[in-house]
């Protein structure tokens, strides 16, 4: 069988969940029979990841007068390096100039839909979506339904994420008690995200105060940034923090590297999102063996499992979030059973070769 060329596209290329993924499939792709290369909207260290396997990649950042920059730029690329197929990584308007640009070339069109589809930006480019892509692949159930809520065309899959079980165990650390000295006495709580609305770390904050009357011997770890220019978000959530008096219970560490070793320094993690498509730090929470406590958002349900693996709150409740904290904080035996029942979960649903064999078949069914 000949090698099918096949061209990624990620708008974003820091280390966010979608371009993480991207690079998770480009690198264990089967190469006896797919080549990748590499497209990005920017310079950043999932670039440069691609650039350290040796797959060729170019970044295309000038738009140009309504998008033909963009659609010139990628259809140079589709056509010098003999592309097959187009991988389009995610909903953001960025992904219909290269679909634009493969159509002009006749390349089918493999869709990942990881974004929120009832959103405006989902609203917006829906159309675009039902009339450009070959298959369309959503990353849950949960946005597969949101997306077609009638009827589910012949075209769409649903491909769950997948995560690294070696790279992600369960391993005993300390990394973020030695980094900003916490007593070993102290039950750690955490939550890995961008600092944003949509992840709700506000709501998570607000529980503080609720969970101190119960349990003293914890901390809060925030870990993550704000990438937006203004870091709106970043001084909103400084404000709570003040306004609540937990300054003492808070720390926000910033973005950090070696998440395998953050998150095995948790004894807790918590994801207060109010929309996931299928959250990577929920998969390597899992995959830590780690007992969670999540929002009943987007696709959460379809990684924690109520009462099971961890507890699934309201949105935007911190009163919630607080019961299901403390719960956990108080009970030893069950963060053990809730963690051992985390690890299974990702062993026999989120395997990473189990999700590129399945993305992989869908690339045999376009090229034959």
């Amino acid at each position: 069988m000949p090698v099918s060329k096949i061209l990624f596209v990620s708008h974003g290329a820091a280390l966010g969940g979608s371009p993480i993924s991207c690079y998770n499939l480009m690198k264990n792709l089967n190469r006896d029979k797919f080549t990748p290369v590499f497209v990005s909207g920017e310079q950043g260290p999932i670039l440069e990841r691609a650039l350290s396997l040796g797959i060729t990649s170019y970044v295309i950042d000038k738009k140009g007068w309504l998008g033909l920059g963009y659609i010139g730029g990628f259809y140079k690329i589709l056509k010098k390096e003999r592309i097959d197929l187009l991988h389009l990584n995610t909903l953001t308007s960025y992904y219909k100039y290269p679909a634009l640009a493969a159509k002009l070339c006749g390349i089918p069109i493999v869709w990942l839909v990881r974004e929120d589809p009832e959103s405006k930006r989902g609203k917006r480019l829906f159309p675009w979506i039902k009339r450009l892509a070959d298959i369309i692949v959503t990353v849950s159930y949960d946005t597969r339904d949101k997306m077609f809520p009638q009827a589910i065309p012949p075209n769409v899959r649903v491909v769950h994420n997948g995560i690294d079980l070696q790279e992600f165990r369960p391993r005993p650390n300390d990394f973020l008690r030695r980094k900003f000295n916490i007593s070993a006495q102290v039950k750690l709580v955490g939550t890995i995200s961008s600092l944003e609305e949509r992840k709700g770390v506000e709501y998570l904050l607000r529980a503080v105060p609720l969970i101190k009357k119960h349990c003293t011997d914890f901390r809060l770890m925030v870990i993550g940034e704000d990438r937006s220019r203004r870091q709106n978000y970043l001084h909103k959530m400084q404000q709570i923090i003040e306004e609540e008096g937990i300054g003492p219970d808070v720390i926000l560490t910033g973005a950090l590297e070696n998440i395998p070793a953050v998150m095995n320094s948790l004894d807790i993690f918590v994801l207060p999102s109010l929309w996931e498509g299928l959250a990577r730090t929920l998969l390597e929470a899992l995959a830590c063996g780690k007992p969670i406590v999540a929002t009943k958002a987007g696709g959460n349900p379809e990684q924690v499992e109520n009462g099971v693996n961890g507890f699934l709150t309201p949105l935007k409740d911190p009163t919630g979030l607080a019961e299901a904290i403390i719960s956990l904080l108080v009970n030893d035996e069950q963060r053990l059973k809730f963690g051992k029942a985390a690890r299974k979960k990702a062993e026999g649903e989120f395997d990473l070769n189990n999700n590129v064999a399945q993305i992989e078949n869908i690339y045999h069914q376009l090229s034959g």
